[in-house]
This record gives C-alpha cells, sequence and structure tokens, in this order.
C-alpha cells in the first residue's frame, strides 16, 4: 500500500484521522519488522530496507501527521539498526522525492515537469526503477556495512 498523504489543516485534524494516517504510514513498518527479524537472525542476517519520503524534510503544508509518520520511519529504522544489528540485519530507509509512479501519472503536467527539474540538481524524472534499485544496492552484499541510514532520492533538492 502506497503512502497516504491527506492534507488536513493541523487543528481541524480528529485523534481519529491523527491515528490512521501513523498506522497507514508508519505501523506496518515495525510489525514486519518485529514479523521477519527472529527468521532473519536464525538465517545468519539480512537487510530491512522501509521508505520514508522527502516531504518531511521540504515542510509541505498541511501534512503534519504524514511528516510525522515518515521521520518516524526514519527513527524505526535508526533504533533496528542499533537493536538488529548484533544479530547480523542491517536496517535502511530510503526517502524518495517526486517520484513518477502511476498514482501520480495523472497529475504530471508540462508544468509539474518544469517545477520539478527546476528543483533538483539533476533534471529528470525520478522513475519507481531508481527506488527499486537503491533498495537492491542495500539489500546487497555491496552495502555490507551500511546501516541506520537514510538514502534520499530526488534528484539533489534536499
Amino acid at each position: 500500500m502506497p503512502g497516504v498523504d491527506r492534507r488536513i489543516p493541523f487543528e481541524e485534524q480528529t485523534e481519529e484521522q491523527w491515528r490512521w494516517m501513523l498506522s497507514v504510514n508508519l505501523d506496518h513498518h515495525a510489525i514486519l519488522s518485529r514479523l521477519i527479524a527472529p527468521g532473519m537472525a536464525e538465517a545468519g542476517g539480512g537487510a530491512i530496507v522501509n521508505l520514508s519520503s522527502t516531504a518531511w524534510m521540504k515542510l509541505a503544508g498541511n501534512l503534519t501527521a504524514y511528516h510525522t509518520a515518515k521521520a518516524g520511519i526514519v527513527g524505526l529504522t535508526c533504533g533496528l539498526a542499533r537493536d538488529l544489528g548484533p544479530r547480523g540485519i542491517r536496517a535502511n530507509a530510503i526517502a524518495p522525492g517526486r517520484v513518477v509512479t502511476e498514482r501520480v501519472t495523472g497529475q504530471v503536467s508540462e508544468d509539474w515537469i518544469r517545477e520539478t527539474h527546476a528543483l533538483q540538481c539533476i533534471p529528470d524524472l525520478i522513475r519507481p526503477s531508481d527506488i527499486a534499485d537503491c533498495a537492491m544496492w542495500l539489500a546487497s552484499d555491496a552495502a555490507r556495512m551500511v546501516t541506520g541510514q537514510c538514502i534520499v532520492v530526488d534528484g539533489g533538492v534536499v
């Protein structure tokens, strides 16, 4: 399930909406990590790769719960790195920028593309495969000593 970034002014957000946003955007990372860690440790180690977002780093408006959840993923990842590292398990996060996914394809206009290119050091659209390639590297032996990190894949915006 992709992240949910409903824009609700903080003062108008109900407790139920707040808890739902945290649940949808954060909880599954912790639940899945807790479920897979014993098997990974038994197998001699492994790699957890969580997905955050650059949105919380840029402070877009009316996304307080989303920002909290996505920043929380980075905190969770650092905690997992410390707690699971002695068992041979690495934990890292990826914070994607503006990725052209199926969800946003209908919103991509020439203006959106120009704005995106103006923000980025590398003026090209970020594809899902760019995020997948980073995840594959983090999960590979080539990154065997990388843990507790949040890798930003945004073309150089943040």
